[in-house]
């Protein structure tokens, strides 16, 4: 349920027996707490473009590179990305955590990649 929509319904219930001053306090407190609701609302919509913007600029560098350090092609990178939408598929469902692809790449290779900016990564 939208947030407007759950507002309205609350407002509805709470003044059917109240008073005009009772009524103007109430508009003022959900006017607040709804500004709240769509400014977090908003930015959880930001951050989730964000998110999208660097998955797509992730994918379309790692063509780039792989293109220009390796001399991938467009079909093997095709595949290459095809086999990670299909890693991605598990980890959406929640059978993998990002941890464990961590691990997994560490163990494979002897690389710890961290992607916050205290540390980069190591062999």
């Amino acid at each position: 349920m939208s947030t407007m929509r759950s507002l309205k319904r609350n407002f509805e219930k709470k003044t059917r027996k109240k008073s005009m001053k009772e009524l103007y306090a109430y508009v003022d407190r959900t006017s607040s707490e709804q500004e709240r609701r769509l400014r977090k609302e908003y930015e959880e919509a930001r951050i989730s473009e964000d998110a999208k913007n660097m998955t797509y600029a992730m994918y379309y560098l790692f063509g780039i590179q792989l293109h220009k350090i390796f001399g991938f092609g467009g079909q093997r990178c095709l595949r290459l990305f095809g086999a990670v939408d299909q890693e991605l598929g598990t980890w959406r469902k929640g059978e993998i955590r990002v941890e464990d692809l961590r691990k997994e790449l560490f163990d494979a290779i002897g690389i710890d990649i961290r992607l916050d900016d205290s540390e980069r990564p190591r062999t």
